[in-house]
């Protein structure tokens, strides 16, 4: 008897110990009767944090999506899309267009293709080959000099001299125009030969045959590594894009509304000459579908209204750098936020260049081969809003230890401890689950209530101010607890976040707050 005495009374004061070491209350000290005995155990210690929380938000973790942790430690959310690239080889490749050059006359001028408004004054080639085929239409032999004064090569314009005995055709050696430069002041490419007879009788254009001119000039993949010249007011396509936003499109229930939110478009231009972007299309897609577009005073249709790209200079030396430019659309210059409480999913928009928009005729530009625009433009999410609802899971095990195996207890009492630094009031419920996961009870019967409160909140920082510890009871028949004890394996936790005031306060959310929960139980057993 003193045996089985001192065993209850030593296992009583380790199970109090126990709750003692995880637990701050009236309940902390074991009370022993004649009767019976009471033990308590802890029986998970788990911290939901902000970053957590956060983690869940992005649905998943696609490309351009991504959490900032401000130096405040405040959160900002990135959903971007791809990063365009306009090429300036792309734009404007024109020089292809020269071929075939039919030369029909003594002194031929070529019009250059250039987009609308280009003028060039100089393009240095990097490629392409040219080659001129010459047939003599006449009796007798002839003497040939073929000029094309705006291609040189180390300042030597490009000439060919020949003689060509009647009837028979001469094709000029193919040269590389890699490194050869073409000039010209008015779009214009000349074409000149001087043809004599043996007297020294001057032709001044060589019969045709078969209707084909004498002279044909055959220019083949023609590139550039640099032009110059004067770029008029010209229009051309720069970027679309479509940018998934995963904050109202998430597995999580609830829903958020973001204060302050803001579109960041982010231009490297390394074109040089002006260009102004112009947003053709800035779309949102609702939750429900609808599309709803973003108003703004920079984005008037059929105008020449738009965001001006910084870019570098001929007049400075610039050629070869790139100028970056930054721009908002934020609460200040749209009706953004007026959109984002629409819960959008999607953002679609297609922005064009507009070149020299001032039309400035006295100003020179140019590009190389490797200018372009590049564009990024992503939405940014400062985590200072109003949350309501807004659900986070956590599953932790389970173990009941060596009570799992004991008789039949008289009845149990679970214990809730919360310490909350974030301005987030939470619901929560525990499923208890055996090793299949399938639930076997819940800690609360019904609804689960508002357990976990919120820190104080100042109202005009919307930061907290300290934590909020609650401490919460929940008794358990001895028929339920029993189930649990011999069953459960996995508490699963069902959380339903909310901001302060019911949600309809922004707060600010910090990356380093976080709420920790604490459970254990008490339970009463008859001795003897």
């Amino acid at each position: 008897m003193k045996k089985l005495l001192f065993y209850c009374t030593s296992l009583l004061f380790v199970a109090t110990f126990c709750w003692q070491g995880c637990k701050k209350s009236d309940l902390e000290n074991a009370i022993l009767t004649e009767h019976t005995a009471e033990y308590a155990f802890p029986l998970f210690n788990t911290e939901l944090k902000v970053s957590d929380l956060i983690g869940n938000i992005l649905e998943e973790n696609t490309v351009g999506d991504t959490i900032i942790i401000n130096p405040d430690n405040t959160v900002t959310l990135s959903y971007s899309g791809d990063i365009t690239e306009s090429k300036a080889v792309d734009i404007f490749n024109f020089l292809d267009t020269l071929i075939p050059i039919a030369v029909d006359s003594s002194f031929f001028t070529l019009p250059v293709k250039t987009p609308d408004g280009v003028q060039l004054s100089r393009v240095d080639l990097s490629g392409g080959t040219l080659t001129m085929a010459i047939k003599n239409t006449m009796t007798e032999k002839i003497n040939i000099t073929l000029t094309i004064p705006q291609l040189s090569l180390n300042g030597q314009a490009y000439s060919y001299t020949f003689t060509i005995q009647p009837g028979l055709s001469v094709f000029t050696p193919l040269i590389e125009l890699d490194g050869w430069k073409l000039n010209s002041s008015n779009n214009l490419i000349t074409f000149t030969y001087d043809a004599y007879l043996p007297d020294g009788t001057r032709i001044p254009k060589l019969p045709a045959s078969s209707g084909l001119p004498a002279v044909v000039g055959f220019m083949n993949k023609a590139t550039f590594y640099y032009l110059e010249g004067y770029w008029g007011k010209v229009t051309y396509g720069l970027s679309t894009d479509v940018i998934d936003i995963d904050i109202n499109n998430t597995n999580l229930d609830g829903n958020v509304k973001v204060k302050n939110p803001k579109i960041t478009i982010t231009v490297f231009n390394s074109f040089g000459f002006p260009t102004r972007g112009l947003i053709k299309y800035l779309k949102f897609v609702g939750k429900n579908g609808d599309l709803i577009e973003l108003q703004s005073p920079l984005i008037q249709q059929g105008s020449d209204v738009g965001i001006d790209f910084a870019y570098p200079s001929l007049a400075l030396n610039e050629v070869g750098q790139t100028k970056a430019t930054t721009f908002y659309f934020d609460d200040t210059n749209s009706n953004i936020e007026e959109l984002f409480n629409a819960q959008p999913v999607q953002m679609i928009y297609q922005v064009d260049g507009l070149a020299n928009a001032d039309n400035n005729t006295a100003l020179l530009g140019f590009v190389t081969d490797s200018s372009s625009v590049r564009m990024n433009v992503k939405v940014e999410l400062l985590l200072e809003g109003q949350l309501k609802d807004f659900g986070a899971d956590q599953t932790l095990n389970l173990d009941f230890g060596s009570f799992a195996d004991s008789t039949a207890f008289e009845d149990a009492e679970f214990k809730l401890v919360t310490e909350n630094t974030m301005a987030l009031s939470t619901n929560l419920q525990v499923y208890f689950k055996d090793v299949n996961g399938n639930i076997l009870d819940s800690l609360f019967v019904g609804a689960a209530p508002d357990i976990i409160k919120a820190g104080p909140v100042d109202p005009i920082t919307g930061f907290t101010t300290g934590s909020t510890r609650t401490e919460t009871f929940i008794p358990m028949s001895a028929v339920r607890f029993e189930n649990l004890r011999k069953n459960a394996k996995i508490a699963f936790l069902k959380t339903s976040f909310t901001s302060a005031e019911n949600g309809t306060i922004p707060i600010k959310i910090l990356a380093n707050q976080s709420a920790v929960v604490k459970m254990g139980v008490r339970v009463k057993k008859k001795i003897g």
